[in-house]
């Protein structure tokens, strides 16, 4: 099947929320979290893959659960608490659990990747991030070419904590702006100001972060155009060298929080669109490139730079300019990926903590790649990726399903056809995740009625 390199007719704002609103996962990996067949691996045969896994180096993700207030839009794992006391017994579980990983690595071993996720990483005082850190990275080596990130709340973050985290080997900072807007920011329950996030930006550029970030999430209550058009302002005004601009996933079934408004607050479909496509147009007219479906980077930017010589990645921190074949998650509900094999840990803090310190593996669920898995998941990678890719040819009975299933994206302008070879649209490229369910033989074709994604629009 060939299909003319022809312009398209953009989708209007309607005609999207009519076809693309609808639940979809977002590929993180493939399978995606709800299919995994729940098999929790030995820690023997979970270690033999870490190592055998190792040697072009590991990505360390360690998520710090805790907050001081409840943001009512996030959908994170998190524990809402003021005790500080807990930070020292969990960044004592963090380093028993790296422990385990450290006596299966081999020594030297690269560590290319370290992000602290949350929660509220800053939530940890200097001192208790310090340790941590140090500890964490005692022995291993680290490359000048690295990649060491942490999530930033502006309102409950200090110069110390960066200044800590850049010593030892921190070159990025990712600062959850949100919105500007006052009113948004209540509702949503994060106080914070503009002020403070010029005050992480001064110090980050102080302290000799290479890399900025900015988290926009647009679709949030009471968000309209005069919001977007503040976010775009404060953008060129900082200037952040990335920029990550999510769609709100509203899931109150699963986030408790997000009861605080209903679909009355939030924008339709069709408007929540049209917000996207506002702060894509200004994202573009500032000079960024559009990276995968909600990523932007300046072109000077390393993540440019691999999206446009086809080296991009993607895995459960996000999208990456570094692909190993190890990902180590630590702490509770942590994700990880070694050798195409998955595995998470428990999701509740004192049961992650309690076998942890025990040193039994603190997984609870695991996926272990069947037959086709592995192929397929190498598909929707490069196409989320790169915007194109090649149909694994296993045979005709997958094939022409996959075919048939991806007619409506042909029809709608969101894919190109030749051959093997499937191209992404520029409208394709933001609608990328619906193209993906193509490819989805096994798992997406026997979803559960129950509601499990988010709404792709």
């Amino acid at each position: 099947m060939t299909t003319p390199l022809v312009p398209h007719q953009p989708l209007s704002p309607d005609e999207v929320a009519a076809r693309y609103a609808k639940p979809v996962p977002r590929y993180t990996s493939y399978p995606t979290v709800p299919y995994w067949n729940n098999m929790p691996y030995k820690r023997e045969r979970w270690m033999d893959l870490v190592a055998a896994s190792a040697g072009d180096g590991v990505s360390v993700y360690i998520h710090l659960p805790f907050c001081e207030k409840l943001c009512t839009y996030c959908g994170c794992n998190k524990r809402i608490t003021k005790r500080h006391s807990v930070e020292g017994p969990y960044v004592d579980a963090l380093l028993a659990e790296w422990e385990m990983y450290r006596q299966a690595l081999p020594e030297g071993t690269v560590i290319q990747q370290l992000h602290f996720g949350g929660g509220t990483p800053t939530f940890f005082g200097a001192d208790q991030l310090q340790r941590l850190t140090s500890k964490l990275l005692k022995g291993f080596t680290i490359p000048s070419r690295r990649d060491f990130s942490v999530e930033i709340h502006p309102a409950v973050t200090n110069r110390d904590q960066l200044a800590r985290l850049a010593d030892n080997g921190f070159n990025r900072v990712s600062i959850g702006v949100q919105d500007v807007d006052q009113e948004v920011l209540t509702l949503i329950n994060r106080p914070q100001t503009i002020q403070q996030v010029a005050n992480t930006v001064q110090w980050s550029r102080d302290l000799g972060y290479k890399s900025i970030n900015f988290d926009f999430v647009y679709g949030l209550p009471k968000q309209g155009q005069h919001q977007i058009k503040n976010n775009l302002k404060i953008t060129e005004q900082l200037s952040p060298d990335r920029i990550a601009h999510y769609g709100y996933a509203h899931v109150p079934w699963q986030s408790l929080g997000q009861r605080a408004y209903d679909e009355t607050h939030l924008p339709d479909p069709a408007r929540k669109w049209a917000l996207r496509e506002q702060a894509d147009a200004g994202f573009t007219e500032l000079g960024y490139q559009r990276i995968g479906f909600d990523h932007y980077a300046l072109p000077t930017d390393r993540m440019a730079r691999a999206a446009r010589s086809g080296k991009l990645s993607r895995n459960f921190m996000g999208y990456t300019t570094h692909k190993s074949s190890a990902l180590l998650g630590l702490g509770c509900s942590a994700i990880s990926e070694v050798g195409g094999a998955f595995a998470q840990n428990h999701k509740v803090v004192e049961d992650y903590s309690n076998l942890v310190t025990a040193g039994v593996l603190p997984h609870v669920r695991g996926h272990q790649p069947k037959g086709r898995d592995t192929e397929i998941a190498r598909s929707i990678r490069n196409l989320l990726c790169t915007g194109k890719t090649r149909l694994p040819n296993f045979d005709l009975g997958y094939t022409l399903p996959v075919l048939e299933r991806l007619l409506p994206s042909l029809k709608e302008g969101l894919v190109e056809i030749n051959g093997l070879e499937v191209h992404l649209t520029e409208i394709g490229k933001t609608l990328s995740r619906h193209v993906a369910l193509a490819f989805d033989e096994r798992y997406w074709l026997k979803r559960p009625s129950t509601r499990t994604f988010s709404q792709g629009v």
